[in-house]
């Protein structure tokens, strides 16, 4: 049985708005976890006690930051310092007893082939996960495609193909908004690469259009994920930004594990 939860997004120094959001959390029912979005790394180790704190006896993953990551980008400086950024969020995912920690791979540089692009991730991949074995699980994030001076390396089932060649062990974050917004079925890393799945960001979207938007906002056929979920036993989390839309789209994602049990 898969678990359900919400996100909590952590922008600045302010707790005030987390302990908020979890007071307000108590409306919804059989909440299994809390992602917290780490754009704001706590750079103290009474930060990270604080949070630890709030947190307490809430089973946690943890979205690494991503505003300014690139571990693809033409310059390696850019990549080594996403690393070093990344790692520290994965030391603090560590002192928060997360299990898993999703990041991205950043922008790729549009004369940047994809398969050099692949390769910088692959590398970057390598050392983040020799330098930090031990604590959660690190993933990679499908992005939504988009075309211009940048591009994302990371969109479909054949491109976590392409990176599993070179990091066998990689595990993946599926994003069914990223997954729509691109014209892709979610169903398809399903198909592909189902047993790598660790975690799912569940929201709705818009074929070439917007996506985090509420379930039943957009495109998604929810229903049709009843089938995959019914074989996942990993995170699923809601990642609408507006708290009102975590609200309606909670019993939409519930009916999913209703009918999932009737099967």
């Amino acid at each position: 049985m898969w678990s359900q939860g919400f996100f909590l997004n952590v922008v600045d120094d302010d707790p005030a708005p987390i302990a908020e959001l979890l007071a307000r959390s108590a409306d919804l029912d059989q909440i299994g976890h809390v992602e917290i979005w780490l754009e704001r790394v706590p750079e103290t180790p009474a930060q990270s006690s604080r949070l630890a704190k709030l947190l307490s006896g809430r089973r946690v993953v943890v979205h690494a930051p991503f505003v300014g990551i690139s571990l693809v980008g033409p310059a390696k400086e850019l990549r080594l310092a996403s690393e070093m950024r990344l790692a520290r969020a994965h030391s603090v995912a560590c002192d928060l007893g997360a299990e898993l920690i999703t990041m991205h791979s950043g922008p790729a540089f549009f004369r940047t082939e994809r398969s050099e692009a692949h390769d910088r991730l692959a590398e970057s991949l390598t050392r983040l996960g020799a330098a930090n074995s031990d604590g959660p699980a690190i993933t990679i994030e499908n992005m939504a495609v988009r075309r211009g001076v940048t591009y994302e390396p990371v969109v479909e089932p054949a491109d976590f193909a392409e990176l599993l060649s070179r990091v066998p062990n990689l595990r993946i974050t599926l994003d069914v908004g990223h997954a729509i917004q691109s014209g892709i079925n979610p169903r398809a890393f399903f198909r592909e690469h189902g047993p790598l799945i660790g975690n799912i960001h569940l929201h709705d979207g818009v074929a070439g259009g917007r996506a985090h938007l509420a379930l039943g906002d957009g495109q998604l056929d929810l229903p049709s994920l009843a089938p995959d979920l019914d074989r996942y036993s990993g995170f699923v989390g809601i990642e609408v930004f507006a708290w009102e839309g975590v609200v309606t789209s909670w019993p939409a994602a519930r009916m999913l594990r209703s009918v999932e049990r009737r099967r």
